[in-house]
């Protein structure tokens, strides 16, 4: 749920810098809570990796962030009408 959003929170610094391909800041936070949810996934596995239970550790997401339409056309390299369902 850490990155679950919304994104452009004013109190929030982010650490990824998108301005070379345009203003995405919501993009910018995402990407920078992303890295944070690395950082903490990396610590919870290695945790994990020495307990002698057997752990099963998962991770998975239901849709695509709610950032700026811009930004994922600059990523597909298409608008966003042009994109299907796939």
């Amino acid at each position: 749920m850490q990155n679950h959003g919304g994104y452009g929170r004013k109190d929030y610094e982010s650490t990824v810098d998108l301005r070379y391909l345009g203003e995405y800041p919501y993009a910018e936070q995402y990407l920078s809570l992303i890295r944070e949810t690395d950082m903490a996934y990396q610590y919870l596995i290695e945790y994990f990796s020495d307990v002698e239970e057997p752990t099963m550790i998962v991770m998975f997401g239901d849709h695509l962030p709610s950032v700026e339409d811009s930004f994922y056309e600059q990523l597909f390299g298409c608008s966003m009408n042009e994109l299907s369902a796939e």
